[in-house]
């Protein structure tokens, strides 16, 4: 008995080589699957089949012999053929058993590929992109969330671009227009600056609207709400008053709309609050003064060096009748900013500015479509060009082993 092997990418094709190469009537002595180890990110298979002719046996003897044969050879002869159809039937019902658990098979694994998929995605993209996004800062967890939803079978750059994509929905941008506004309203656009002590609020006021007032020439002015129990920023009135900017001081409402009415020529007015800790009476004090005027804007800003918590609890605290949004200071002496996501995910407001430098004017980003796209990549560590290097890079090695291969193909034509 002659046996043979077919192997293919699956049973269905396989016995469709053995029906075509041994005809209808062959036999299935066993099949054997193969799953190569070379990635886990694949599901390719390959399924090998053992198969063999049936040997046919006659039924009916020849008519030259059929008077020499006897009725025990006759009745020998019918007993192997039904023997042989009752063969064939169950060699249909093993090849239909086979096929159930080739089927049952796929089924088990494409179950158990997705829930490996699910438990440790980051073990089904390349190395250097789930080592870069571990190396990032961010947690674990979240980089699991993102990596649970990418599509399989994407090349690094699609990979990068969906991360960003997803990281974008929730570290959400913000535009804080001060040169638009203002000029067709009948009151100044009025931003209120509140956070935890330390965060910057009296500095990017004073990035503000020094930036206004010199580089846009709109008249803008700063007010700084100190309440009863807050020490005074005369260096700040110091360095807007010899700018040419307006500033004041008001410890509580009253005075606060009385300076207002006094700055209503300007275009814009940038009010600091006090510092607010987890003092429920602070907090108070902010919601009512932000309730009580009529602002356009309400910016938390927030240390990056600074537990996430801190500005988390605050944010769930304020009570701005006016958009929310936030100010990230200090973002130049941090490489990694992945951090930062686990603060936009328990308060999903929008990042509207980057205050970047300790100095008085240009000390601050605004955050446009463009910044958005670099701020996530410092989130991620994941930065398109790389793409665009590592292409370089392996086309020039790969005109380098070309080029060798022609200097070697040349010196065996020219042997010396």
């Amino acid at each position: 008995m002659q046996v043979h092997s077919f192997t293919a990418r699956s049973i269905q094709e396989a016995l469709e080589k053995v029906r075509q190469t041994l005809g209808p009537d062959a036999i299935i002595l066993s099949t054997e699957s193969h799953v190569p180890e070379l990635t886990k990110n694949s599901r390719c298979r390959t399924v090998t089949v053992k198969s063999c002719r049936q040997e046919k046996l006659s039924t009916t003897s020849s008519q030259s012999a059929s008077e020499h044969v006897s009725d025990d050879l006759i009745s020998q002869n019918i007993n192997s053929a039904a023997r042989l159809i009752k063969q064939v039937h169950t060699v249909d019902s093993y090849i239909e058993q086979l096929y159930q658990q080739e089927q049952q098979k796929l089924e088990n694994q494409h179950q158990q590929h997705l829930l490996e998929r699910q438990q440790h995605p980051e073990d089904f993209v390349p190395e250097i992109i789930s080592k870069t996004l571990l190396n990032s800062g961010m947690e674990l967890r979240q980089i699991r969330a993102i990596l649970q939803t990418l599509p399989e079978g994407l090349m690094e750059k699609q990979i990068t671009a969906f991360i960003e994509r997803q990281l974008k929905q929730i570290v959400t941008a913000g535009t804080l227009d001060l040169t638009s506004t203002g000029l067709n309203q009948t009151r100044p656009l009025t931003v209120v600056l509140t956070g935890r002590s330390g965060t910057g609020k009296s500095t990017l006021a004073a990035k503000l609207a020094t930036q206004c007032e010199l580089r846009e020439e709109l008249p803008v002015a700063v007010i700084e709400f100190t309440g009863q129990n807050r020490q005074q920023h005369f260096w700040m009135h110091l360095q807007m008053q010899r700018l040419g900017i307006q500033t004041a001081q008001v410890s509580n409402s009253a005075e606060l709309h009385k300076v207002l009415q006094q700055f209503s020529d300007c275009t814009a007015v940038f009010i600091d609050t006090p510092a607010v800790s987890k003092n429920p009476q602070q907090i108070a004090l902010v919601n009512a003064m932000v309730q009580d005027i009529v602002a356009d804007y309400c910016i938390l800003t927030h240390d990056i060096h600074t537990r996430p918590q801190a500005s988390v609890e605050l944010a769930k605290a304020l009570k701005p009748s006016c958009q929310l949004m936030m100010a990230l200071t200090k973002t130049d002496e941090a490489k990694s900013l992945g951090h930062l996501v686990s603060l936009f995910q328990q308060i999903p407001i929008p990042v509207t500015l980057l205050s970047h430098s300790a100095g008085l004017a240009d000390g601050f980003t605004h955050v446009t479509e463009s910044v958005h796209s670099k701020l996530i990549y410092r989130m991620t560590g994941l930065d398109p060009a790389m793409w665009d290097t590592f292409e370089e890079e392996a086309n020039l090695k790969k005109a380098a082993s070309e080029i060798q291969a022609q200097d070697s193909f040349t010196l065996n034509l020219n042997p010396t």
